[in-house]
C-alpha cells in the first residue's frame, strides 16, 4: 500500500526520486541523502473500513550512514462471521503490522556537489498478519541502488539533474497460516528522475518499472511542481497496475522550514471510490529539501544572482536573505560570505 502522501500523488514512482524519510520503505538508498534527522507519519484512509498507518524515523550518521525506524499498521474495521449454517458466531479482527530497521550510505560521500554519489540501502523487518483471529508472522527484506551524478563544471547541467535507482521489496519469508507459507509479494523496481529548474521554481519527474512476482509488469510515472521550495502540485499515473482500478492520482504538499504536510486523492475505481491520504513530516537541523546536484548548482546562482542585484540597489535585508540561501546550499562558499561580509559593512 506504499508509504507517505508524496509518493501517492506520483502513484509510487520513487526508485530514483525519494529523498526523504519514505526511502526507507520505497529504496533504502535514499536515506544516504537525508543530511538531518527527520521524522515522518502517515495516515491512509483507504477504501471501504480499511485505513494504513506508516511512520518512520531517520537519523544520518557522519561516518555510519543514515539509519532508520520504521512501523506500518493496516486495519480493518471488525466484522461479524457465520458458520456453514449462516449463524452469526461473533466480531472477527484482521490487520497487520510490520516494523523495520533500514540503513542507507553515500559510498562517495566525498562528492563535490550536493546530492551526488552512488548510494546503497538495506532493510530488514518482520511483520504480523491476523485473519479472522488467526495470527501468522514472517520476515521480509529490501534493498536498493541509487545514482545521482555529481560531476564537475564541465559536465553538461541536465546530466546532474538525471537520477537512476533500482530497488528489490519484499523478499523473505511469508505468513503461514496452515503450515505452508504462500508466496511473498517480491517487486522489482527499475527507475529514472530528472529535476528542472524554472526561475525558481523546481520540477520533478520520474518513471519506474515494476514487476511483482505472479503479475504482470507495469510501468508507473510522476511529478511536482515546486513553486518556490513552498507549495507543491503532484501528479501521477499508473499503466497496468493489477491492485489499481484508477490510474491518475493527485496531491498537493506545503512546506514551512522544518515542516511538510503533504496530501494524496487516488482513484480506486466506480464501486470502491477514492483514497485519501494525508503525511507530516518535520526535519531538524537544516530545513531544505535535499536537491539534485544540477538543480542545486541553478538554485546557488539564482540566489547569488538576487542577492548581487539586491546588494546593487541596496536592499541589503533582502541580499543578506538571497546570501544566506545561497549558503545553505553551499556551506562556506568564499564568494557569498564575502558578499554577506559587504552587506553587514554597507548596513553599519
Amino acid at each position: 500500500m506504499g508509504a507517505g502522501a508524496r509518493a501517492a500523488a506520483m502513484a509510487g514512482t520513487q526508485s530514483a526520486l525519494v529523498d526523504d524519510a519514505s526511502a526507507a520503505y520505497w529504496n533504502p538508498a535514499g536515506l544516504g541523502l537525508l543530511k538531518a534527522p527527520e521524522v515522518t507519519a502517515s495516515y491512509n484512509k483507504w477504501v471501504q473500513d480499511v485505513a494504513n498507518q506508516y511512520a518512520t524515523a531517520a537519523l544520518p550518521t557522519q561516518r555510519m550512514g543514515t539509519w532508520a525506524v520504521s512501523v506500518q499498521r493496516l486495519s480493518i474495521q471488525n466484522f461479524y462471521g457465520s458458520d456453514a449454517d449462516g449463524t452469526l458466531t461473533g466480531e472477527l479482527s484482521n490487520g497487520s503490522q510490520s516494523e523495520s530497521v533500514s540503513w542507507g550510505k553515500n559510498l562517495l560521500s566525498g562528492s563535490a556537489a550536493p546530492g551526488g554519489g552512488f548510494f546503497v540501502g538495506l532493510s530488514a523487518g518482520s511483520f504480523r498478519e491476523t485473519v479472522a483471529g488467526l495470527s501468522a508472522g514472517g520476515r521480509s527484506f529490501d534493498g536498493g541502488i541509487l545514482w545521482r551524478p555529481s560531476g564537475s563544471n564541465d559536465t553538461p547541467s541536465w546530466v546532474r539533474r538525471v537520477a537512476l535507482g533500482a530497488a528489490v521489496r519484499h523478499l523473505g519469508q511469508a505468513a503461514a497460516f496452515d503450515g505452508t507459507a504462500a508466496k511473498m509479494p517480491t517487486e522489482e523496481v527499475v527507475g529514472a528522475s530528472y529535476s528542472h529548474f524554472l526561475s525558481g521554481d523546481i520540477v520533478n519527474l520520474g518513471i519506474d518499472y515494476h514487476q511483482t512476482a505472479s503479475e504482470k509488469p507495469y510501468f508507473s510515472a510522476g511529478g511536482e511542481y515546486w513553486l518556490k521550495t513552498f507549495l507543491a502540485l503532484r501528479a501521477g499515473y499508473l499503466s497496468g497496475a493489477a491492485n489499481s482500478q484508477g490510474s491518475w492520482r493527485l496531491g498537493v504538499g506545503f512546506r514551512l522550514k522544518p515542516i511538510e504536510v503533504d496530501y494524496a486523492w487516488s482513484p480506486m475505481g466506480q464501486n470502491l471510490g477514492s483514497g485519501q491520504q494525508v503525511s507530516i513530516s518535520w526535519r531538524f537541523g537544516h530545513p531544505e529539501a535535499v536537491l539534485a546536484p544540477g538543480i542545486a548548482d541553478d538554485l546557488y546562482d539564482y540566489h547569488m544572482t538576487q542577492g548581487q542585484a539586491h546588494l546593487t540597489l541596496q536592499m541589503y535585508d533582502r541580499a543578506v536573505l538571497d546570501f544566506n540561501d545561497a549558503l545553505r546550499i553551499r556551506p562556506q562558499d568564499d564568494k557569498a560570505m564575502k558578499l554577506l561580509l559587504q552587506c553587514g559593512e554597507a548596513m553599519k
